[in-house]
């Protein structure tokens, strides 16, 4: 049997397409833990702890699998390798879809491909990615004319799997019961949508299996009663995007998301627009398209309107994620707009100036995004994670933190790594869980007044955390803290160490068990926008800071100067480092040197405000 050459051609084209986006991703994959919730997943995989709710089911046991099938580099880097074939197996939908007209399909494939967000999380191992590839794989199937394909069985299936791994995907389900309310096999849709809540139930059921009972699984899955609760997100609120009392406005919300989604595909829906116009709507307009939009235009207005969190800070990062399943809806409208374009048999001259825009706009994100998007030495978050541990004394110890990067980096570090163990990590809206709460007084002697938290949920560290528990444990945080009386602090290199007796210390001992196997310069983004990676790099400031400050207050100006000279140079968006060094300079000057007012302000300018 013999191939033949048309065959080899239509294999070469996408063999070379997704062994390049392919290889982009690989080759920026990250060994170590990252950002977000990054941390909890990968850990939750290799332990097979319950993650946040509603306990993506499938994303766990997929990975779970995965991490012990392959054993090449770290956990986090197999759950990123992971990550990236499913994403791939988006865009192969999506190329299926537009497959007819192979340029068109080339072209914007890579416009969803380097699009920033999605590309990101290609790369960052967490639940969006395998989210789109549901989206993408039922998009697919509506749209396919292979009368091969039982739609009927098929839609509700993998509609149904999808739901196991994150809950967005319900946003889909007008196209669902277009497919179930056909005229035709109607068993098979029974079949398909009785199969589909099976593998549902039995997915979500299949929590109880994990080791829900540790510390580090999220709730307190042991009856059905609490199962329904987790899958409900009943600790954020079912209809909230954050379990918190904040609140979002939803015009804030659009904006941002308009905003992305034209920062990227503004060639595509450049193209899809005019297509449009030289077609006719009329001739555009079907029910799949209609439904296809409106779909597109309910998850738009109503999740974005429901997100109750501000973008500020690291709330970026959360709505980011959510962008993802917009952006698969609107590569498969747009799309569709243009395959019927191409039916219609436009002039070959038209055809490549659509091809030629989508690739080069795919390109030109290639080239913007590409050491945004390169993790593969940005070790920061783990390091981080890993000093903190390591600074833990050896009595019992409490580290309390205040972000999730922070959180599910340190317990991934103790976990996965098998740093420290002992230590117990509380994060500090966990305490707001009657269930942490609940857990860490089984495992531990830590004092928590549990009815307090449940019902202020406003906590005072010191008052109600810090001095019912010294006599038993010794707490770092990185938390600023003034000075006090009834504990005694000690500024470690990175953080506080909180223990019995009153006052400040510094320090001053050996840093060789400090790890920092990657520095500021690799950290690219804008920088008077806020970073993550920055904030976290920010820590390590303060005890370089208290140091000059105790260097000036003693006399030894130079010391104080050099110290502040070098912490700007690690970290020069430090403007109390800044200001100090102008105070310095103008110190028993007659007239002063320079504004130090300036200085601040010029800083202050260029970084986003870290302190």
């Amino acid at each position: 049997m013999f191939i033949s050459r048309k065959s080899i051609k239509d294999f070469i084209l996408p063999f070379l397409l997704f062994g390049f986006i392919a290889f982009i991703y690989i080759s920026r994959l990250s060994t170590t833990v990252q950002i977000g919730d990054t941390g909890e997943l990968a850990t939750a995989a290799f332990k097979l702890f319950v993650p946040h709710p509603p306990g993506y089911p499938l994303w766990v046991w997929l990975n779970a699998a995965f991490v012990r099938i392959i054993e090449y580099s770290s956990i986090f880097w197999r759950v990123s390798f992971f990550n990236v074939c499913t994403s791939l197996g988006a865009l192969y939908f999506v190329w299926r879809f537009l497959k007819p007209a192979k340029a068109l399909a080339c072209g914007v494939v890579l416009t969803l491909a380097f699009s920033r967000i999605f590309w990101r999380y290609s790369e960052l191992p967490d639940v969006f990615i395998l989210n789109a590839f549901f989206a993408s794989c039922l998009l697919y199937l509506y749209f396919s004319e292979d009368l091969r394909i039982n739609k009927k069985f098929w839609i509700p299936l993998v509609f149904s799997l999808g739901l196991t791994n994150h809950h967005t995907l319900i946003f889909l389900s007008p196209i669902v019961i277009d497919v179930l309310l056909e005229n035709k096999k109607y068993r098979d849709g029974v079949l398909g949508t009785v199969l589909g809540i099976l593998i549902f139930l039995s997915l979500y059921a299949s929590l109880m299996l994990l080791d829900t009972r540790s510390l580090h699984s999220w709730g307190n899955i042991s009856s059905i009663e609490n199962l329904f609760a987790h899958v409900l997100r009943q600790d954020y609120g079912t209809f909230q995007l954050v379990g918190s009392k904040e609140s979002g406005s939803a015009l804030t919300n659009w904006l941002y998301l308009g905003t992305q989604t034209l920062i990227v595909f503004y060639s595509f829906i450049t193209v899809a627009i005019l297509a449009t116009v030289r077609l006719g709507f009329k001739k555009v307009k079907s029910k799949k398209l209609v439904l296809v939009l409106i779909s597109l235009t309910l998850y738009g207005l109503v999740f974005f309107a429901l997100s109750n969190t501000p973008l500020i800070g690291f709330r970026y990062e959360i709505m980011d994620r959510f962008i993802i399943l917009f952006h698969i809806m609107l590569c498969f409208a747009l799309g569709y707009i243009l395959k019927e374009f191409y039916g219609s048999k436009p002039k070959n001259l038209l055809k490549r100036f659509i091809e030629i825009a989508l690739v080069v706009s795919a390109l030109l994100s290639l080239n913007f995004y590409s050491q945004l998007n390169n993790f593969k030495q940005n070790t920061i978050v783990e390091d981080y994670a890993t000093n903190l541990l390591r600074e833990a004394p050896v009595n019992p110890t409490v580290i309390f933190t205040s972000s999730d990067t922070r959180f599910f980096a340190l317990r991934y570090v103790q976990q996965v790594i098998g740093l420290r163990p002992d230590v117990l990590v509380v994060g500090r809206n966990s305490l707001f869980f009657p269930w942490f709460v609940s857990k860490v007084q089984e495992y531990t002697s830590l004092k928590i007044d549990a009815e307090k938290a449940a019902i202020s949920k406003a906590l005072d560290f010191q008052e109600d955390i810090l001095l019912p528990n010294l006599d038993k444990f010794s707490f770092i945080t990185t938390l600023r803290l003034p000075i006090a009386e009834s504990y005694h602090q000690v500024i470690l290199p990175v953080g506080r160490l909180l223990m019995k007796g009153k006052g400040l210390s510094f320090y001053d001992g050996s840093t060789e068990f400090m790890s920092l196997r990657s520095d500021p310069s690799i950290i690219v983004s804008a920088q008077d926008h806020y970073d993550v990676y920055r904030e976290i790099w920010t820590e390590y400031s303060f005890h370089q800071f208290g140091q000059a400050q105790k260097a000036f207050s003693s006399g030894n100006v130079q010391l104080a100067k050099n110290k502040l000279e070098s912490l700007l140079q690690n970290t020069p968006w430090s403007f109390p480092a800044a200001l100090d060094i102008c105070k310095i300079r103008n110190f028993n000057q007659t007239q002063p040197v320079e504004n130090c007012d300036d200085v601040v302000n010029e800083i202050k300018k260029t970084y986003f405000e870290y302190y």
